[in-house]
């Protein structure tokens, strides 16, 4: 069936959709550095681009690649403001004192108890971003659910499962990238991936991360918010942070990372 709006005009139809993001990079685009940075898009968003669907594929690729954003001053500026804003509309914060139960009467959720023993009371709705399992497992309790969703608690994950390590540099100079020479504006670009030339390079960076091993391929996707918020650095240096995968901790044993 042929999907309308957007979609639509673009060709997709429910068939599209159910294709994995890298069957719909590989039908759409030709070039292999272009494909490569694709993957790289659909798997910081969160998206499965080897078993996924093609809802990955139009987050990732046609809507959140498009919207990058940057907090001046550096993300806590943006929680900062969050707060302000939650705070001038009458909401109280509370710090360093987590949710520790959520109340139950009659079946339905009523408020929360803090980890100092404090009970809130909802007036209309307890909401929670937290995981499905931390939810309604360790908050709500087991024994409140029904068989159906105890089973399916027990057998949800996440998934893909790896670490997103983000190391920082504090630099003299931003980079200088040898590709500039073609084109100056890459050493202006707001994010950028490095360390692969091809597209079955980022698949195997993926499936590395994705498998417990260590990438063979030191790539990562950069960015240097110093060029576009001096705050973010002093005086005429720069500051430059990454984006590299590696598998789980308990992947691999403590020689093996050594």
């Amino acid at each position: 069936a042929q999907l309308i709006g957007v979609m639509g005009q673009l060709g997709f139809d429910l068939t599209t959709l159910q294709k994995s993001p890298k069957v719909l990079i590989d039908q759409f685009f030709e070039s292999t550095e272009l494909r490569a940075l694709l993957y790289r898009q659909c798997i910081e968003w969160g998206a499965n681009v080897h078993a996924g669907n093609g809802y990955g594929f139009l987050m990732s690729v046609l809507w959140l690649s498009a919207i990058h954003r940057m907090a001046v001053g550096g993300t806590h500026t943006l929680a900062h403001a969050l707060a302000n804003a939650c705070m001038l509309q009458g909401v109280k914060m509370r710090f360093g004192n987590p949710v520790v139960k959520i109340n139950l009467k009659n079946g339905r959720a009523t408020g929360v108890r803090l980890k100092d023993g404090t009970e809130v009371e909802a007036r209309k709705v307890v909401a929670s971003n937290a995981d499905p399992r931390q939810t309604f497992v360790d908050l709500v309790g087991p024994e409140h659910l029904s068989d159906f969703r105890r089973e399916r608690l027990a057998n949800w994950r996440f998934g893909p499962e790896h670490v997103l390590g983000t190391p920082s540099f504090a630099l003299h100079a931003p980079p200088d990238y040898k590709s500039a020479r073609h084109d100056p504006a890459i050493n202006k670009t707001f994010y950028t991936v490095v360390g692969f030339e091809t597209a079955e390079q980022m698949s195997d960076y993926i499936l590395e991360a994705y498998g417990g091993a260590i990438p063979s391929r030191p790539g990562a996707g950069t960015w240097v918010n110093s060029l576009w918020d001096p705050t973010q650095a002093p005086p005429g240096k720069h500051v430059m942070n990454g984006w590299f995968f590696f598998p789980r901790a308990s992947c691999l044993t403590p020689e093996q990372w050594d």
